[in-house]
């Protein structure tokens, strides 16, 4: 069976927001272990994926970012659960999806997987055993019932290739997600690698989309995207951040502004990016203006 495409309609998707981030600003602590957050926090959970699909989102991501063993590793009563968290993670997405009052196509349910090691832990890996650690909660999220495979956070094309060929097993299409920072010789990634090259790499492989995420505020994430959407035909997806948090009264706050991020998504949108959303910081509020702004120009959801 042929993978399905990502993109189908020439309108451009929009994805959730910062669900991480919304747990955390729900009275849920940074040590609690996100991994588990499906099995022990499932009510707020839910709760947050019904506020980004009255929002408007086009794509909901499960809440299966930390449910692969590597990431598990320093919590062993989770790490043999991969596929319980994973199932889960889906399940809650599925039922936020028949519980919020949606027209009759629905979001897309994405199957998501975070970045398991980061360059330096990666560089240490063998390829296949990573793989290997990819394939197990992508097979898992394809089984149950996921409609792509959405991985994200990846910091150097080694890892990216390798969860991209883990994804490949499944019938599902794969979109890898890579975070990129700005330094004084332009964007590179968490490996120093040229975002292009990233880019060109994954296609070549056989990608079936490719995205920027967290790190970056929608400003710089937009002047990236500019830069990449002339280099290639695959569908991206662009997902910045609300800037970088700090700690207030025991909180985290994000210093941008939803306009900064309205503003910038939309001028992404229209000029060829097939996914838009938002990462760490990025609300239900802002995801739903930036539908408000999408189908005020871009034509309304069919």
């Amino acid at each position: 069976m042929g993978r399905a495409q990502i993109v189908t309609s020439p309108r451009p998707l929009l994805l959730d927001g910062g669900t991480g981030s919304a747990l955390l600003q729900a009275d849920i602590t940074a040590a609690d272990c996100p991994g588990a957050w499906p099995l022990e926090r499932a009510e707020q959970l839910a709760a947050v994926h019904r506020a980004f699909i009255e929002a408007g989102a086009d794509i909901v991501l499960s809440a299966s970012f930390s449910a692969t063993t590597a990431r598990l590793a320093s919590h062993p009563h989770l790490a043999t659960r991969v596929e319980e968290l994973c199932a889960r993670s889906i399940t809650l997405v599925r039922e936020a999806i028949e519980q919020t009052a949606v027209d009759r196509h629905g979001p897309r349910v994405a199957g998501n997987i975070g970045a398991a090691y980061g360059p330096v832990a990666a560089a240490e890996q063998r390829e296949a055993a990573m793989e290997k650690v990819y394939r197990r909660s992508a097979e898992a999220l394809a089984r149950a019932g996921a409609e792509l495979l959405f991985v994200e956070t990846i910091g150097c094309t080694r890892e990216a290739l390798c969860a991209l060929r883990a994804g490949q097993h499944t019938d599902l299409p794969v979109l890898i997600s890579m975070v990129f920072s700005e330094t004084p010789t332009g964007f590179r990634s968490l490996s120093n690698e040229d975002p292009r090259d990233c880019l060109l790499t994954l296609e070549q492989a056989g990608a079936d989309g490719f995205g920027i995420n967290c790190n970056l505020n929608a400003n710089q994430a937009a002047r990236l995207a500019l830069s990449l959407l002339p280099e290639t035909s695959l569908p991206l997806a662009i997902q910045p951040c609300a800037g970088q948090p700090r700690q207030q009264d025991g909180r985290l706050e994000y210093p941008a502004s939803g306009d900064a991020f309205i503003s910038a998504q939309y001028r992404v949108a229209r000029s060829g990016a097939a996914i838009v959303g938002g990462c760490c910081g990025i609300t239900a509020a802002d995801i739903a203006r930036l539908r408000v702004a999408l189908d005020s120009d871009l034509g309304a959801k069919p």
